[in-house]
Formats: C-alpha cells, sequence, structure tokens
C-alpha cells in the first residue's frame, strides 16, 4: 500500500487546521468562556486567571508535541518512542503548568495554584491525570 493509490484515506493538511481550529475553538469556549456567563456566581478573580492558564498550557503542550517531538522522535515500529514521547509529554506539561502557575502567576498577579511547599514529585503526579488526554490527541 502506497500513499498515493490509499491517499484517500489520509487527512489533507486544509482538513487538520480546520479540526484543530475546531477543537480548540470549542474547548476554549467550554472551558473559558461558558463558565463566565452560565457559572458567574462561582467565579472569581484566580479561578478565572487559573482557567486561562490551564487552557494555554494544553495548547502548548500539544503543539510542542505535534510539531516537534512526535515527527522528530515517535516511530510506529518502535515502542519504545511511544514510551519516550508520552513521558515527555507529561513531563512538558507539567513542566510548561509549573512555570506558568508557580513562577509566572505570583510575580504577575500576586497568586499561585498550589500552595508555595508543594514539591516537584506531587506537583508532577498531579498532572499526570491533566496532561493525559492532550498527550494522546498530539
Amino acid at each position: 500500500m502506497t500513499f498515493e493509490k490509499n491517499k484517500h484515506l489520509h487527512m489533507k493538511r486544509k482538513q487538520i487546521i480546520w479540526l484543530q481550529i475546531l477543537y480548540w475553538g470549542f474547548d476554549f469556549l467550554g472551558s473559558v468562556i461558558t463558565p463566565f456567563y452560565f457559572f458567574p456566581e462561582e467565579l472569581n478573580y484566580q479561578i478565572s486567571v487559573l482557567k486561562i492558564t490551564y487552557f494555554i498550557v494544553r495548547i502548548l503542550s500539544f503543539y510542542i508535541l505535534y510539531l516537534f517531538v512526535f515527527p522528530k522522535i515517535f516511530r510506529p515500529d518502535r515502542l519504545y518512542t511511544a514510551v519516550f514521547v508520552f513521558l515527555f509529554g507529561l513531563l512538558s506539561f507539567a513542566g510548561l503548568r509549573y512555570l506558568l502557575e508557580e513562577l509566572i502567576l505570583p510575580v504577575t498577579f500576586g497568586f499561585r495554584n498550589y500552595n508555595e511547599n508543594t514539591g516537584l514529585a506531587y506537583y508532577f503526579f498531579d498532572n499526570v491525570n491533566k496532561s493525559t488526554l492532550t498527550t494522546f490527541i498530539a
């Protein structure tokens, strides 16, 4: 099976771009915009900022994996590359979230997401659940 014979099985670049625009648009609408309109009494300044930073971390993690890591490292015929990319995805997600929510937010907004004494190991394992979907989608 060559690509030319089965090119109808592959998505075109334009289709991929539109799919990503739709996905991230609906994700932004559901995770950031909708709470402002339907649950304004449950939101405060900190929660609003954290929802936005969480969205930024997810989109950055996705495109780091999708554009740079997967094309260079992942090989479908080698299982260890999938394991490596998955672990890298978890680490990069947790690292970006730590950078944004624990180092940049305190300087720019005066608060952080976690207690100042939270260890990196706890932070990493707490982010495994949050980063798995983004890593798999990439």
